[in-house]
């Protein structure tokens, strides 16, 4: 389902306050309307995304309201990846509540600015198939690394209260990198909490609030151990 129609103010503010603060002082009252349509009329278990109003020029703007799962982030960078798609910056929210509701968003790469509500559409079937199984697994790919970009870093952020851990990734800029990364935390069985992604000339910059699937801080042990993973699915 895709649309660009706002919801009413009511339960748009509803819907605003039910996410992290971080989240309303990110978007303004156009967006998080947008937003808030998406939510509600999202039916159960199925999957809402449409474009939301965005001023920067070049850049598509959508939001994907989803059921939280285990690697989801990855499965959505997959399913925009396989669409064509470049992603620019993004960033993940959670709605808590039994089901947990995954609030995602993707700036994509659009300088004719030619991704319409066609594209969504065609995107959210193929995020069915694959959210459903239907859609054999694949390995990420990644495009090529540019001439003298080859520095990588991986490195943890201490957190004030210890509750999370948030893994920063800084590295060339290059296709299908949200999904290579995604898909190897999940593999390292970690959950994404929360994510922010930059990308600024020819560096990405990406943070990714993380913890166990039983929602334990990550530990020291560990955090080596999915440092290695992440280098090692960048540089394959």
């Amino acid at each position: 389902m895709s649309s660009t129609f706002p919801s009413p103010a009511g339960s748009a503010t509803a819907f605003a306050e039910s996410l992290p603060a971080s989240y309303r002082e990110r978007f303004g009252p156009a967006e998080i309307a947008a937003h808030a349509h998406l939510f509600y009329r999202r039916e159960a278990g199925e999957v809402s995304a449409g474009i939301f109003p965005w001023s920067e020029p070049g850049v598509t703007a959508i939001c994907v309201v989803v059921e939280d799962r285990p690697g989801l982030l990855a499965l959505i960078s997959r399913a925009l990846a396989e669409c064509g798609f470049d992603v620019e910056s993004a960033e993940a929210y959670c709605r808590p509540g039994d089901p947990r509701v995954a609030i995602d968003f993707f700036w994509l790469r659009d300088p004719g600015e030619r991704v319409g509500v066609a594209d969504i559409d065609a995107f959210v079937e193929l995020l069915v198939e694959v959210l459903s199984g239907r859609r054999p697994d694949v390995p990420a790919t990644i495009g090529a690394l540019p001439p003298g970009q080859r520095d990588t870093t991986v490195r943890f952020i201490e957190q004030s209260d210890g509750a999370l851990s948030v893994l920063e990734v800084e590295t060339a800029d290059r296709s299908g990198l949200l999904w290579a990364i995604a898909r190897a935390l999940h593999t390292a069985d970690v959950q994404i909490i929360g994510s922010k992604i930059r990308t600024v000339g020819t560096r990405v910059q990406d943070h990714f609030s993380i913890a166990e699937l039983d929602g334990s801080p990550i530990s020291p042990e560990r955090r080596f151990k999915i440092q290695v993973a992440i280098l090692s699915a960048l540089e394959s």
